[in-house]
């Protein structure tokens, strides 16, 4: 497993993060982590589930899509050890944050989502990610797959196609 230095993951955008990769069954995240400290299923407004999986102490959850045939969809990160491109982002402030990626990336984050006081979503479409600011600090980011010129089906990495 690719862990950086501080037992966090090295987040790979329309990846995973270090060994896992998007589009994995949920057997095989299990085989790679283990037991999860919680697992739960959430409907959405269209009717459809997802699977979660909850791993506390390594600061991630894991979304399986009913509409993706329970392929991992989404990996959300908390954990403030893990990197993007080698740097530590998970805790910065929302400036911090906006200077960084804006830098990393040669472009703008757009705001998906304003919440007022729950937080800020934004989008950072050349990574498929989502980052979550809340009380002005980046708590969590969300790594998507790319998806075909449609915007509907995932594009899986290629270590996850032909699992």
């Amino acid at each position: 497993m690719e862990t950086n230095q501080s037992n966090g993951f090295e987040i790979i955008p329309k990846t995973g993060v270090g060994n896992v990769r998007l589009g994995w069954t949920v057997e095989q995240v299990k085989e790679q982590f283990g037991v999860p400290n919680d697992e739960y299923e959430e409907s959405y407004s269209d009717g459809k589930v997802a699977k979660i999986l909850e791993y506390t102490a390594l600061g991630m959850e894991l979304s399986f899509d009913e509409e993706d045939n329970f392929r991992l969809t989404c990996i959300t990160v908390y954990n403030e050890t893990s990197t993007l491109f080698g740097i530590p982002i998970i805790g910065l402030s929302e400036t911090a944050f906006l200077e960084r990626i804006s830098e990393l990336t040669g472009s703008k984050p757009t705001i998906e989502d304003d919440a007022d006081s729950f937080g800020k979503e934004y989008y950072v479409g050349s990574l498929e990610m989502l980052f979550w600011i809340h009380d002005n600090k980046l708590i969590n980011i969300c790594i998507l797959p790319k998806f075909d010129a449609e915007g509907n089906n995932p594009i899986w990495p290629e270590a996850a196609q032909n699992d």
